[in-house]
């Protein structure tokens, strides 16, 4: 009998346990098909419904813009809710960077949806907010994105704004400036996404910047010149004598000196720095004044500047030498590279363009390319390879037989705004985009 009872009991619990299994399993169940039914974000008031009409689980390339835009559709208590706010968050990018629509009559709002560099899964919050302000309820959208076959892609995060210049530094950190835009812009991901720069000075319109050796940081704006020891988290001010008049040129040689270019024209017009801005010493006197935007320093120390003008002066120590004494040329770009050349870029008066080389400073030099296109913004980048914008041909790389090769993507209209990547990746501006913002483009590698 006892056994009986025994058995009695046991087969109580294992029904008891299937019994409570099959409740959660069933409780399961319904939490999933809520989910599946609906992706909205804990909402503060029920009647309240927001759905995607269409433009979600699209599958395209990567850094495309969707064949289809993400719709929403708001409604309350059935009918459609107007006026209310929608902002629409790329998972990835900073939130300064949201873009926001305001809901029509029927409670619509449509987005554009750029896609980011990375392959897989994406996705896009978007948040529903009242007329003051209040998240009421949010949305996420997916996509699908997989390599494109284009061989570039457009960097995603950036600001809507023309890029002004593109650096790396020695971390392999790419910097960008945007016009108008009063922040530092970084990405540690070969321009794969861009991030604001957080800083201890709220800049106003910065329009240069250079970097050490070491990852110290000169950042020209509004007629002043900051320095950053920690990769642009603090600054201080440093200004040059007459830096009020504004600061044309800025470089931080190789030699270590820091080399800055006023707009004024007297002796104090160049001067230099060897203790990173600290104290400044004038160059000198008896050198033409004209409105230099560029200074290079060549491997024997010799300076070269570049006037808006269409001159080129070079400092040797106490002498001075204009490259271009008649009006005949007009010197359009020139670039120092390591092995101490200097490449200039000549427009004829027949408006040919001449690639000229000097090993000499420019006491010397030979034609080594000629062609119908303005050679201007000369670099070399970290491959050791010179490279050149031409205004109606994009980007070049001057290859070991002095002929100039294209590198800019098919379609593509580079702007004279380039850095190369650690991953060997170009990154460039890109006119071709929609007028009259430029964006950034990056080749995949």
């Amino acid at each position: 009998m006892r056994g009986f009872i025994y058995y009695l009991c046991f087969l109580s619990l294992v029904i008891m346990k299937k019994i409570i299994l099959l409740r959660i399993s069933v409780l399961c169940m319904l939490l999933l098909a809520a989910c599946s039914k609906s992706h909205q974000d804990n909402p503060t008031d029920s009647s309240i419904k927001i759905e995607i009409l269409s433009g979600n689980n699209q599958t395209d390339s990567i850094g495309v813009t969707l064949k289809d835009s993400v719709t929403i559709k708001v409604s309350k208590a059935g009918k459609p809710l107007p006026n209310y706010f929608l902002q629409f968050h790329i998972l990835g990018c900073d939130d300064d960077l949201l873009s926001e629509r305001q809901l029509n009559s029927a409670g619509i709002g449509v987005f554009s949806w750029r896609l980011t560099g990375v392959i897989g899964k994406q996705s896009l919050k978007v948040v529903l907010l009242d007329n003051n302000r209040k998240k009421i309820d949010s949305i996420t959208a997916i996509a699908n994105t997989i390599k494109n076959s284009r061989g570039y892609v457009r960097s995603a995060c950036t600001p809507n704004a023309n890029p002004l210049l593109l650096s790396k530094i020695s971390t392999g950190r790419l910097l960008a400036l945007f016009a108008d835009v009063p922040f530092i812009y970084y990405s540690d991901d070969n321009a794969v996404t861009w991030h604001k720069l957080v800083s201890s000075v709220s800049f106003k319109s910065p329009y240069r910047l250079v970097s050490s050796p070491a990852n110290e940081l000169f950042l020209l704006d509004n007629s002043s010149l900051y320095y950053s020891g920690d990769m642009g988290k603090t600054w201080t001010i440093r200004n040059p004598l007459n830096a009020a008049s504004g600061i044309t040129a800025i470089t931080y040689a190789p030699s270590g000196k820091l080399i800055t270019v006023t707009a004024n024209t007297d002796d104090k017009q160049i001067q230099i720095s060897t203790d990173k801005g600290l104290n400044w010493t004038p160059i000198g006197s008896g050198y033409p004044h004209h409105n230099y935007i560029q200074v290079n320093e060549d491997k024997s120390g010799d300076l070269v500047f570049l006037g808006d003008a269409g001159y080129i002066v070079v400092n040797h120590g106490a002498l001075w030498h204009e490259l271009n004494p008649t009006l005949t040329y007009r010197m359009t770009g020139m670039t120092t590279d390591d092995k101490g050349n200097l490449y200039i870029g000549r427009l004829g008066s027949t408006y040919n363009t001449d690639l000229l080389k000097s090993g000499d400073s420019g006491t010397t030099y030979n034609v080594i390319n000629s062609g119908p296109y303005l050679d201007a913004s000369m670099t070399q980048q970290s491959d050791g390879n010179i490279y050149i914008w031409q205004i109606t041909n994009g980007i070049m790389k001057l290859s070991a037989s002095n002929t100039l090769v294209r590198v800019t993507p098919p379609g593509l209209q580079a702007s004279g705004v380039y850095v190369l990547a650690g991953n060997g990746s170009l990154v460039f501006g890109d006119n071709s985009a929609i007028a009259p913002k430029s964006t950034l483009v990056y080749t995949l590698p």
